[in-house]
């Protein structure tokens, strides 16, 4: 039994260090409530119509418990699918609460995490864009204040004043950790004016918003979030040890409360209420140096914090929508010589298109523009308009997508016709050419253009192959899109 007892209380003694161990840091913070402490996707790259998850843990560090705690999506969520819409609750019971802390025990505030699984929009192709996603906490929250504010007698005044000892000093207000704080602003010690008389004085109440986030009041829905018309309101209790009727504020309408409810300007900033403290010559103590009378204040409201992460999404599109990818009904190929010339003949197939990216060869008219340098197996593509397309503003030759599958890279080009029509100046056809060249290793296949094959480009040739594009003149027209594929294939 000796034994046993030895094992028992060592097995306690490992329980306990085991848990303080793992125990959390107790963190604080006079200003705020909660605190958004890890809000982050499990990936920040990726391809549309993918689905991450977006992890948000929120913790208590302020003084008081936070009830109906909500978090919900905001922002660059729009037009994503999956749990985007969707509210949830952060806390613990029917109130949905989160303790405070207690730095003295050593007792962290509580915490909760939860997750949304959302799906990224589709984008058409070519097109990569970065979400701001956000993520919104509200929570219900009190402040409460206590301002010590000292009283003397009329006799008391009397004796310090012939002592040339009478002095008053501003009032000093503590304040609970909260993200709003409460200031109550007189002179003290007060007294009162005359022998007999009572204490009546002017003094300025004080709320600010000192947090990072925004207040609010529910106006009637439970759970809310900030509204126009909820935006900055507050509401506030004074209570004093001489008795609740004491000390009242003018909130706006000119009658004296001694709870109401204010707005801070700007609905984040703060405001200013005149009041008024009024003690009755009986409740004065006399025969005694001074007596302290105590002011507490409790302020009532929800607040709204808020994270953002962004989030890259890149179109997994091989195709533009409204593009087709074999060449358009009515299309004709005629072959002058060694090279393959496209005409189009179906321009109701064609539709606008503006890449994510491009190179714009529109000054380099009858020569070979600078191109672009490129990955894997495409070391260069140029393009050269023709000789009598002269001021033909911007033609855009873009890359809108590469695939790899297997050994093989298809890579799709985008020839868009320019601001002008190159087809009124020349007084003909206009044919474009295309020059590919390719890095060691690899081989182009058969270019597949609007309307047939690039013949100088076909299979197995090793470099500078050129494609001649030949564009009707009453197709050529502004944002008119001619789409090319390049399958390169690597052999080495």
């Amino acid at each position: 039994m000796k034994n046993l007892s030895v094992i028992a209380v060592l097995g306690i003694v490992l329980l306990v260090a085991g848990c303080t161990g793992t125990s959390r840091p107790v963190t604080v913070d006079a200003n705020e409530g909660l605190q958004i402490k890890e809000f982050l996707p499990d990936r920040s790259d990726i391809f549309s119509s993918e689905t991450i998850i977006l992890d948000m843990e929120v913790e208590n560090v302020g003084g008081t418990a936070a009830e109906n705690v909500v978090a919900k999506l905001f922002g660059g969520i729009s037009g994503w699918t999956g749990d985007a819409a969707a509210e949830k609750t952060m806390g613990r019971g029917s109130s949905n609460a989160l303790s405070a802390p207690s730095a003295d025990r050593n007792i962290p505030g509580d915490f909760n995490r939860k997750s949304w699984n959302v799906k990224a929009p589709d984008l058409a192709q070519g097109l990569i864009q970065t979400y701001d996603l956000g993520m919104r906490v509200r929570y219900d929250y009190t402040t409460t204040s206590i301002t010590s504010i000292d009283i003397i007698s009329y006799d008391q005044f009397d004796l310090l004043r012939r002592q040339g000892s009478f002095v008053q000093d501003l009032t000093v207000t503590k304040n609970s950790y909260a993200p709003i704080k409460i200031a109550l602003e007189g002179r003290a010690p007060m007294r009162p004016d005359s022998p007999g008389g009572g204490v009546e004085e002017s003094l300025i109440l004080t709320i600010s918003n000192v947090g990072s986030g925004v207040p609010f009041r529910d106006t009637g829905s439970a759970n809310d979030f900030p509204t126009q018309t909820s935006l900055g309101r507050i509401t506030f209790l004074i209570e004093t040890s001489k008795g609740n009727d004491v000390l009242r504020c003018d909130t706006g309408d000119g009658s004296l409360v001694n709870t109401g409810t204010v707005t801070l300007r700007r609905g984040v900033e703060e405001v200013r209420i005149p009041c008024i403290l009024k003690i009755d010559a009986t409740k004065i103590s006399a025969g005694v140096p001074k007596e302290t009378m105590s002011a507490t204040i409790t302020a009532g409201y929800s607040y709204a914090i808020d994270g953002v992460v962004p989030v890259k999404v890149t179109s997994m599109r091989d195709t533009v929508a409204g593009l087709p990818s074999t060449p358009p009904a009515g299309a004709t190929t005629t072959v002058p010589g060694s090279a393959t010339t496209t005409t189009i003949a179906s321009p109701s197939e064609l539709r606008f298109y503006i890449a994510a990216r491009y190179f714009d060869d529109s000054s380099n008219n009858g020569i070979w523009g600078s191109g672009e340098a490129l990955l894997n197996g495409l070391d260069n593509v140029q393009l050269r308009p023709p000789t009598c397309a002269v001021n033909t503003d911007s033609i855009r030759f873009s890359s809108t997508n590469t695939d790899i599958t297997g050994n093989t890279e298809n890579i799709l080009y985008n020839l868009e016709h320019p601001t002008k029509n190159p087809a009124s100046t020349c007084g003909s056809d206009v044919t474009y050419e295309m020059k590919i060249t390719l890095r060691s290793g690899y081989e182009v296949g058969n270019i597949n253009t609007p309307g047939g094959l690039g013949d100088q480009c076909k299979t197995g040739r090793k470099n500078d192959c050129v494609i001649q594009i030949q564009v009707s003149k009453l197709d050529a027209q502004e944002g008119k899109v001619y789409r090319i594929e390049i399958p390169v294939r690597r052999t080495s």
